[in-house]
């Protein structure tokens, strides 16, 4: 979020630390929200400015091959790198913790099997093409981003948009489950009130401490 953010605004003279503290703040209205019934527009919005991102990713790199797939070094295989790397696509596969928020509040909860299905099946659709273009395009020269090594600067920023549009929204639906787990063990009342700003806060200023004593996730994933 914060290579997002200095991306977009051009805010380069604001230190790492700096930005996640502001974007916390701004996110932490987002988090006041109680189930995921409550904000099934978040979800919609997520998967749909996730797909437009996807698309333009797409599109960049795929007019970049012309030229960046020429001169592009594609390494020899490496265990340690394949299973890293592995490692990391499956990731974006995570949200399990979720599952049983989405179930307990879906109208017919015995067709989640199939809602599972359809949702990683889509997602798998939407990985794999870019995966396998960037990987040619670009080679080794990929950075942590794929969208960075785009040479189209206005595709690389509604990319950009897009992504810190869906994060923002995915953040308020993968930290809700938690917060409903401790509200309800705690006994603190379900409707909004100074409570939940309190804990939801202080969980917010937890999650802050953890990524400014972990800025970079790499070695973890």
């Amino acid at each position: 979020m914060s290579d997002i953010a200095t991306g977009l605004f051009g805010l380069h003279g604001l230190s790492t630390c700096k930005m996640i503290c502001i974007i916390a703040l701004l996110l932490l209205p987002v988090t006041f929200c109680k189930s995921p019934a409550d904000f099934q527009w978040a979800v919609v919005t997520a998967m749909v400015t996730t797909t437009l991102s996807v698309v333009l990713i797409f599109v960049g790199t795929a007019s970049d091959h012309e030229v960046c797939g020429a001169v592009a070094e594609i390494p020899g295989f490496d265990m340690g790198s394949f299973v890293l790397s592995l490692g990391t696509f499956m990731f974006s596969f995570g949200g399990h913790g979720v599952f049983p928020t989405i179930q307990h509040d879906m109208k017919d909860p015995q067709r989640f099997t199939a809602a599972s299905v359809l949702a990683f099946s889509i997602v798998l659709l939407l990985y794999i093409p870019i995966t396998v273009l960037g990987y040619v395009t670009y080679g080794n020269s990929l950075q942590d981003s794929i969208i960075n090594s785009i040479q189209s600067t206005w595709i690389q920023q509604a990319a950009n948009f897009f992504i810190a549009i869906h994060c923002i929204l995915t953040l308020t639906i993968v930290i809700n489950p938690l917060n409903q787990e401790v509200e309800h063990k705690f006994k603190l009342p379900h409707g909004f009130g100074i409570q939940r700003v309190a804990y939801r806060s202080g969980m917010m200023a937890f999650i802050v401490f953890s990524t400014l004593s972990f800025p970079k996730f790499g070695p973890i994933l």
